[in-house]
């Protein structure tokens, strides 16, 4: 049994990770009315502005991705709005997003139900998925796995990445369909192999619980890396989880985060990666929790607030994640925004200690020898 799926199956994939995907990179594809190749931008906008749905479509993942002019999410929808009132049905799709995510527009489920529905019923993949995964979350639509599973396996089986992932997570959960590890893990390697992160991560889930498969740290780290590269948050933390249970190397993480441990950070220099280490500890990854804590402690991307720093480190530790009980000693010997509390930190230190943490262990011997613990 998977682990673990439960809000990630009530996850969809944002327009962007969609598009960076190349399933829509419609701007970068001749238009029936241009042969032999490529448009320019020029020739793009003159097909949009003569009428040609196509071109209309594509000016809008343009302004969506903002090549080569700024991004513009209203002028995007206005060039969708135009592609979708001449029936061109992948248009449809896009306005779903739009509605969902509220770019340029108001966020409406309703309305995007109705898009998606719309494109879905046509066979569009984006549409398939997207009305499946409104079933999945109850947006919009009264939440109804079985629905949602029967759209996203349409769009799956055409070879959308995030349609099967999504698949696969409802085959683990046993949501909407026979619980199943081998179809969940069939429909996610499908996905990985495309270059989809967050299936990517999810096999390096797989592969690091042992779930359905033999328990493999390198074939984790393997997924976990390819991931990260890609600026997946969650499996640069998961790489560090491997390396601090002594599941891979430190020059394996150092030739993905470019860092050695233990002066190992998850980036979180830009805002996607802060929006993703919250959202993973909101969500109950405790590696990500203890990441957020951290940045609470230091003011990294976050006003400094000590008691949220403790917050969501002791939510981690009381997982068992060691590095968070250790990063908990620390704060109860150092009295960092509480009271210095020398028994507390011992039983933190040994809860990690316990778990082969060689840090915890040091800093235990350490309260034992200037007399601050009792063995």
């Amino acid at each position: 049994m998977f682990v673990n799926t439960s809000h990630r199956i009530r996850e969809i994939a944002p327009l962007l990770a969609i598009v960076a995907l190349g399933i829509v990179t419609a701007a970068m594809v001749a238009t029936p009315t241009m042969a032999g190749g490529q448009p320019s931008l020029a020739q793009l906008i003159d097909a949009a502005e003569a009428g040609n749905a196509q071109a209309q479509w594509s000016l809008g993942v343009v302004h969506t991705v903002g090549h080569e002019v700024p991004r513009n999410d209203a002028e995007a929808v206005r060039w969708y709005g135009r592609a979708a009132a001449q029936d061109f049905v992948p248009a449809w799709s896009m306005l779903g997003f739009a509605y969902f995510e509220g770019r340029g527009v108001d966020r409406d489920d309703a309305e995007a139900v109705q898009w998606f529905r719309r494109a879905a019923e046509e066979a569009d993949p984006l549409g398939q998925y997207g009305l499946g995964s409104m079933y999945a979350e109850g947006s919009g639509v009264s939440q109804d796995f079985v629905a949602a599973a029967r759209w996203v396996r349409l769009a799956a089986a055409q070879g959308l990445p995030p349609a099967q992932h999504q698949l696969g997570l409802l085959y683990a959960a046993g949501e909407g369909v026979l619980q199943d590890d081998a179809e969940a893990l069939h429909w996610i390697q499908l996905a990985a192999e495309q270059g989809y992160p967050p299936a990517q991560l999810e096999l390096g889930y797989i592969y690091a619980e042992g779930s359905g498969v033999p328990r493999d740290d390198a074939e984790a780290a393997r997924w976990y890396r390819l991931a990260a590269v890609q600026g997946e948050a969650e499996a640069q933390m998961a790489l560090r989880d491997l390396y601090m249970r002594g599941g891979i190397g430190p020059e394996e993480v150092q030739d993905v985060l470019g860092v050695l441990p233990p002066t190992l950070d998850v980036l979180v220099d830009d805002a996607a990666a802060r929006v993703r280490v919250r959202h993973s500890a909101e969500n109950g990854y405790a590696p990500a929790q203890l990441q957020l804590g951290l940045m609470y402690a230091t003011g990294d991307g976050v006003e400094q607030n000590d008691a949220e720093a403790l917050r969501w480190t002791r939510l981690a530790a009381q997982q068992g994640y060691a590095p968070a009980q250790l990063e908990l000693g620390y704060i109860y010997a150092e009295g960092s925004g509480v009271p210095r509390d020398d028994a507390e930190a011992a039983r933190w230190y040994r809860l990690a200690a316990a778990q082969g943490d060689a840090e915890a262990e040091y800093a235990l011997s350490q309260m034992y020898s200037t007399g601050r613990a009792l063995r």
